[in-house]
């Protein structure tokens, strides 16, 4: 009897304390997210440099180690041509705390993929010119979502969460 009630305490402590990384995704697969970018096509998304910032890439190394990334407009930012992928890694790498990316993967759950990419591609879709694309992916699966306009109507369009995520990604990256 004793046994018996040592072994349900063991699988129910042993149940209650593992837990789930917060950086999963589940879509038909469970997937450990170590990558998600945000690429906004647009006129004029610009920082205060005055240069244009087309892509926010964050990436997951470990529990300890994260790295935001924000890439510019090419002909915007002397000299970066001439760079190896080394040199601009070690230019624009920012690490941030990796709570913080695993706070924008919990919010990727929220998002309905089919139902965005489904308002994206319809020909009545509201647009303003730019071209919103989430990328997120484990090394193996890659997710997009394509957006316009995300701050327009986004309830009423059904983009609500999709729009709160770029707000996040935006503004972490304004933040670093």
């Amino acid at each position: 009897m004793k046994q018996l009630l040592f072994t349900i305490l063991f699988f129910n402590l042993n149940f209650g304390f593992s837990q789930i990384p917060n950086n999963s995704y589940e879509i038909n697969k469970k997937i450990e997210l170590n990558y998600i970018s945000l690429e906004v096509e647009c006129f004029y998304n610009r920082t205060d440099g005055g240069k244009i910032l087309k892509k926010i890439v964050l990436n997951r190394y470990s529990d300890t180690l994260s790295h935001l990334f924000k890439i510019y407009d090419q002909k915007d930012t002397i000299g970066d041509h001439k760079l190896s992928l080394k040199q601009l890694f070690s230019k624009y790498a920012i690490k941030i705390p990796t709570s913080k990316f695993d706070e924008i993967a919990l919010l990727l759950k929220d998002l309905d993929v089919n139902k965005i990419n489904e308002i994206y591609s319809k020909p009545d879709n509201l647009t303003d010119g730019c071209q919103n694309v989430l990328t997120f992916s484990d090394n193996i699966y890659t997710i997009k979502i394509n957006a316009h306009a995300p701050e327009a109507l986004p309830i009423k369009r059904g983009l609500l969460n999709f729009y709160n995520l770029y707000r996040k990604i935006w503004d972490l990256a304004v933040r670093y």
